[in-house]
């Protein structure tokens, strides 16, 4: 097999293969789950604090019992908004990738991948993307996906299924790993 046979290869994606590639951007985005539960926290404290306020006020709630309410109501306000978090995801989450893969059709059509020691290039009769390796923040393999990510929520996605071989999407995968790090010391090429 030739070195150009095996560092291109046309892919086909369909609708399955972006919610991989969401669930795999957002796997290990441990500080962006912490910046949201802060914020539910934040939000389930004042509306303790308005709650048991207006409860205080309207003599429904006294004070010696307040401190054991407001630990009580905390943590059922905590436990409501990560549960309606988690629905909300659950809905919403494959919603907007459906409507962001059903609005832009460019995604569905077939495409040609090809890296070299420049950088990767995926192309199309109406779309042509290209990276240069400097600029490529990680590169992950899974069993069915090469993910080439430019940052944390965008990459070149490329299913497996789409090379002629295991073998050729296993050297395809080598080669653009063995490229990234080559060029990780290097600086920009001009483009020609």
């Amino acid at each position: 097999m030739s070195e150009a046979t095996v560092n291109a290869v046309s892919v086909t994606k369909n609708y399955q293969d972006y919610v991989q590639f969401y669930r795999a951007a957002w796997k290990g985005q441990r500080f962006t789950r912490i910046i949201y539960f802060l914020i539910i926290w934040i939000i389930t404290v004042y509306i303790h604090w308005v709650v048991s306020d207006l409860l205080v006020r309207k003599h429904l709630l006294a004070r010696d019992s307040y401190y054991l309410y407001s630990v009580i109501s905390i943590l059922l306000f905590l436990f409501i908004f990560c549960l309606t978090y988690k629905i909300f995801m659950k809905i919403l989450g494959p919603n907007l990738i459906k409507l962001s893969y059903n609005e832009n059709q460019n995604l569905l059509k077939k495409k040609e991948v090809r890296i070299d020691e420049r950088g990767i290039r995926e192309f199309s009769d109406v779309v042509d993307s290209f990276a240069a390796w400097q600029g490529v923040d990680r590169i992950e393999k899974t069993k069915e996906y090469l993910f080439v990510y430019i940052d944390k929520r965008q990459a070149f996605i490329i299913p497996l299924r789409n090379f002629p071989s295991p073998q050729a999407a296993t050297t395809f995968c080598e080669n653009a790993v063995s490229y990234w790090e080559a060029a990780k010391d290097k600086p920009v090429m001009p483009s020609a």
